[in-house]
């Protein structure tokens, strides 16, 4: 009894079939199996160290988000472009200068002028996104103008050219393709309270 599962059949002496028992037959599957799947594992390991050296050397900058700041001095506008990265796990705020620039005036100089305000610092911004901001970052690229000293003289002596001057700014602004969500609160007169709280966030 010990011999049915190796004879397939019995014709006499000397004539006598065996068959390989089952359980080596799905060992051999099993085993070819596992080198299947680890061979997909494999490829798909080599995919992705692909897709990540693609994207850090080759595209750098998909994980960066940008923002430009317009300082609305007195004698000066001081345009600084900042970015960081914009993970979706990333909790710190840690944010990298990218560049700075300025104009020769700050943008009360313009009050009878104020067309000249917007022709002046336009293009500044606009050289500064062309030199540091990849294309299809730009439409996310965030802008804030905060206008400081001069400004403040300005609304308070003359009202209705700052209201001018500052109504050019936000109608230019909004359209050279970057992200200014409130023309009213994100291009704007600030207090010199403030001024000082930015300028310490800023050295911090």
């Amino acid at each position: 009894s010990c011999l049915v599962p190796y004879i397939q059949h019995w014709n006499g002496p000397g004539d006598m079939e065996i068959n390989e028992p089952k359980v080596r037959t799905s060992a051999t599957r099993l085993r070819k199996f596992i080198t299947r799947l680890l061979l997909v594992l494999l490829l798909v390991v080599l995919l992705l160290i692909i897709i990540l050296v693609t994207v850090y050397c080759i595209a750098p900058d998909v994980f960066y988000a940008y923002c430009i700041i317009v300082d609305a001095g007195s004698t000066s506008t001081k345009v600084t472009l900042f970015r960081w990265r914009d993970w979706p796990s990333r909790s710190n705020g840690w944010i990298e200068q990218v560049n700075h620039t300025k104009t020769k005036k700050g943008i009360s100089a313009y009050a009878l002028k104020p067309e000249e305000a917007s022709a002046t610092l336009v293009p500044v911004i606009q050289r500064l996104l062309d030199a540091n901001v990849p294309a299809a970052k730009r439409k996310s690229t965030r802008l804030f103008l905060g206008a400081t000293a001069g400004m403040r003289l300005l609304n308070v002596r003359h009202p209705l050219y700052a209201d001018e001057l500052l109504q050019e700014l936000r109608d230019a602004l909004s359209k050279i393709g970057v992200t200014v969500n409130n023309v009213y609160s994100d291009i704007r007169i600030i207090s010199g309270d403030w001024e000082g709280r930015y300028a310490w966030i800023s050295v911090n």
